[in-house]
């Protein structure tokens, strides 16, 4: 990840973390593949994926993938927008070897298609991330964070389903789903 305040290019993630218990910390994270795929429904994929060495022992390859699955499309000027409105799945996972981590959850992604050049520009304006799925002795580096950025992809639909092929590989399925706790209280 790169500290705040340097240079900021084209497709980029800000993730606040709030896993410090010191107040967040802001975290930048530059990608250098981002790829889409729209399906017959209108459901949009996004992948972005950069592998670099680590910073604190270069011969380990750290690995980070974004998967933003867009279940619909807002329409500027005529979708009413709050701060609360989700229209995406969101899965961050970052591994190492074979040890990786998936924070999860949901977000609201604007974006537009260039047709003609194949090419997406975007935001992901907000988005609530938290850890799930850990394999092997996964550290959680992030506790529960926000997501914005901003992205540029290219519309490549083998290579997005070659990533999630990847990404399913390291991770495996999402757990199935547990219902929180009554927290009202007995009644």
């Amino acid at each position: 990840m790169v500290p705040a305040g340097c240079a900021r290019p084209v497709t980029e993630l800000r993730i606040q973390s709030f896993g410090s218990g010191e107040g967040p910390v802001d975290l930048y994270e530059r990608f250098d593949e981002a790829y889409y795929s729209r399906d017959a429904r209108g459901s949009l994929d996004l992948v972005l994926r950069s592998i670099r060495p680590s910073r604190q022992d270069p011969s380990q390859i750290i690995r980070q993938t974004l998967h933003v699955n867009a279940f619909w499309t807002p329409m500027p000027g005529r979708t009413f927008v709050e701060s609360t409105q989700c229209n995406a799945t969101l899965c961050y996972v970052i591994g190492t070897g074979p040890v990786a981590i998936s924070y999860e959850g949901a977000g609201f992604v604007t974006f537009s298609l260039n047709g003609f050049k194949r090419t997406m520009t975007g935001k992901i304006e907000s988005g609530q991330l938290s850890p799930l799925r850990r394999i092997g002795q996964a550290k959680d580096l992030l506790g529960q964070a926000q997501i914005t950025g901003q992205f540029r992809a290219k519309q490549d639909k083998n290579r997005v389903l070659a990533l999630l092929g990847e990404l399913r590989r390291e991770i495996g399925p999402a757990p199935p789903y547990t219902r929180p706790p009554d927290q009202r209280g007995p009644r």
